[in-house]
């Protein structure tokens, strides 16, 4: 770990000895110091008349953190406890992830590479006591997140929301629709095939009726033009569910154009909340984007990505990331998840800070309340948050036996 915090282990995984707010003003100067950088580097595009811009800043005197940003603080940039080169990938490992480095030596490593560890659960502070350690403070995932928000939001820097589910209620719709579609053509099928069978049944009664019997010229003619009304009534149904068919197939052909503008639309794009209607159609990232929005209205949000990408996809999802060049990079994949999506692509996104958050972006969207502040102070919000997700429940039992492997196990501190 290279942030210069003291470091004390928990079976392994390196967490910082310090204060919440020690770790928000580490966070907020080096944040600072990586806008000062892309800033000299724009100083010097500039000098040189280039007429390109570095890949990635923006100009926007608005809020962006170009040239002209009064925001920036050239002294506190320089209050970084050291110089780090890179991405600052920082993790929240609550028990349960120590545990699952238990058994995953490449997850353990991945820990290890962290710039920045801190203990989000407060079995991490009764460990720490078990062992006579220095661990004290519980630091969470999300209040971390939201001074990073702020403070990104301070100097005009950007954000990119990567996870959690994707918009539900469109992709609802469209399973409905295509249900609907689905059941129309059966039912168009099988009236035509009625029509038909009725055809052949009527032409055949005619047949069998017009073999061996004398017909009067006048009972032919009326048979006859009663055969032929019916035939015409039939024909005229069935090329009006022909049309209903064609109808059904151009539809489904619109509804799949429609579906590619909106997710082409709401991808790498600056959030401007006037131009939302009804969020009831949007992931939970935009969600939470456009509440991250209302509350900072200088953060650039660049651009978002729902979490349930197929391995096969995961390539565009981080060229896409890259192309919009965040500041700060939030990723909500669930644990081991997100952590090896940081550790192995942070630094390609080129974002200064990365962050894995879990379930904060469904926080930030309003789809799970947060604990009241009480509770968080007497470390009962695991019990909260298992009460409104009951099948949080059975992932506790993993606390106890994290609690015994602690006890059972050697001190480990390093500086």
């Amino acid at each position: 770990m290279r942030s210069g915090f003291e470091i004390e282990k928990v079976l392994g995984v390196p967490f910082v000895i310090a204060e919440p707010n020690e770790v928000e003003n580490f966070c907020e100067n080096f944040i600072h110091e990586k806008v000062v950088q892309k800033s000299h580097s724009i100083d010097e595009t500039e000098k040189f008349g280039d007429i390109e811009k570095t890949k990635g800043v923006k100009e926007e005197n608005n809020g962006g953190f170009g040239v002209k940003n009064s925001n920036i603080d050239l002294e506190r940039s320089s209050r970084v406890p050291q110089k780090y080169e890179g991405c600052l990938k920082i993790y929240t490992p609550n028990p349960e992830i120590v545990m699952k480095a238990q058994k995953d030596e490449k997850y353990l490593d991945v820990l290890n590479r962290a710039g920045l560890l801190v203990p989000d659960g407060i079995g991490i502070i009764h460990a720490s006591k078990m062992k006579r350690g220095k661990i004290k403070n519980r630091i969470t995932g999300i209040g971390l997140l939201e001074s990073l928000l702020k403070q990104t939001a301070e100097v005009g820097g950007s954000v990119y929301l990567l996870g959690s589910k994707p918009a539900g209620k469109i992709e609802f719709q469209q399973a409905e629709s295509k249900k609907e579609l689905i059941q129309n053509l059966e039912e168009i099928n099988n009236q035509t095939q009625k029509i038909e069978n009725s055809n052949k049944k009527d032409d055949l009664e005619f047949e069998e009726s017009s073999e061996n019997k004398e017909f009067d010229k006048s009972e032919i003619k009326k048979k006859s033009g009663s055969q032929k009304k019916k035939r015409i009534e039939k024909n005229s149904e069935s090329s009006e569910i022909e049309k209903d068919k064609i109808s059904i197939e151009e539809l489904e052909k619109t509804d799949k154009k429609d579906d590619l503008e909106f997710e082409e639309s709401s991808e790498n794009k600056e959030f401007d909340k006037s131009e939302i209607e009804n969020d009831a159609y949007l992931s939970v990232a935009e969600k939470a984007a456009v509440n991250m929005k209302k509350k900072y209205p200088a953060l650039h949000i660049v651009g978002t990505h729902h979490g349930y990408f197929k391995p096969e996809e995961e390539v565009a999802v981080v060229k896409a990331a890259a192309e919009a060049r965040p500041d700060l990079l939030v990723v909500a994949l669930g644990a081991p998840k997100q952590e090896f999506f940081i550790d192995q692509y942070a630094d390609e996104i080129g974002a200064s800070i990365a962050i894995g958050v879990g379930g904060a972006l469904d926080v930030w969207a309003g789809g799970v309340k947060r604990a009241p502040k009480w509770i968080s102070k007497i470390g009962m919000e695991w019990l909260y948050r298992a009460v409104l997700q009951p099948s949080r429940f059975r992932r506790l039992g993993v606390i106890p036996v994290f609690l015994l492997k602690v006890l059972f196990s050697k001190r480990q501190n390093l500086s």
